[in-house]
């Protein structure tokens, strides 16, 4: 019986999403390599522009004089096969919520494709099961709603307690907040694609901030503690 579940956002909570980025950068870069193009160019041309908060595809549009078109280097990004992965520490977590018996889930939005490439690359399915990965496009509902945090409930309605880590307070915590879970969200270590903006009505924000997900472990312990 599994006696409380953590669900976890996916993009700059259990990995980094500007690694995806760049990896998206870098496999842009060398299928442009068959139009003609110089790869490292291109790489440089999309990471300035990206770095100065313009478009990396209107970058490579307005710099390279060659025929593809935008739809085709936009399905390049959302398509790619990432190169990306879990650090040591994350994959050690969720090594040990799962002999704690705990249940995993992974909440997330985004294009299915884009979120399963990216949900194989990391090998998440190696801690979560692939029935607990709730991805918007593919279920038909964003986190602006509160039916894929009430599908976790459902797969495991056995639990006394439920538990969401992410990072954006702006939609990752309202809805689960309302439901009753626990929201636990992961501090921005600089690197966030998103900013943490903390002004938001309070239903909205987390009740627990933490370092890194390394900290999970032994704080679900003590809010568990702390209930009995």
């Amino acid at each position: 019986m599994v006696k409380a579940v953590v669900a976890f956002d996916l993009d700059d909570t259990l990995y980094k999403e500007i690694d995806f980025v760049h990896s998206a950068f870098a496999y842009i870069a060398g299928r442009l390599e068959n139009f003609g193009c110089d790869k490292r160019a291109v790489y440089e041309v999309m990471d300035e522009a990206f770095n100065k908060g313009a478009n990396p595809i209107d970058a490579v549009i307005g710099n390279f004089d060659q025929p593809f078109s935008e739809n085709m280097l936009v399905e390049f990004y959302r398509t790619h096969k990432p190169d990306i992965k879990l650090d040591e520490s994350t994959c050690n977590t969720l090594r040990e919520l799962n002999k704690s018996g705990y249940g995993l889930a992974l909440i997330t939005d985004g294009r299915t494709v884009t979120q399963y490439n990216k949900v194989e690359a990391l090998g998440v399915m190696e801690y979560i099961p692939y029935d607990a990965i709730f991805i918007s496009e593919a279920t038909g509902k964003d986190k602006t709603t509160p039916d894929n945090y009430m599908g976790v409930q459902k797969l495991y309605s056995e639990a006394d307690a439920y538990f969401y880590v992410g990072d954006n307070p702006a939609k990752d915590f309202l809805q689960p907040n309302l439901l009753g879970w626990t929201t636990i969200c992961v501090k921005d270590n600089g690197c966030n694609i998103h900013s943490q903006n903390i002004d938001t009505e309070k239903e909205a924000l987390p009740q627990y901030l933490i370092d890194d997900v390394s900290d999970i472990p032994q704080l679900i312990k003590k809010i568990i503690k702390d209930k009995i």
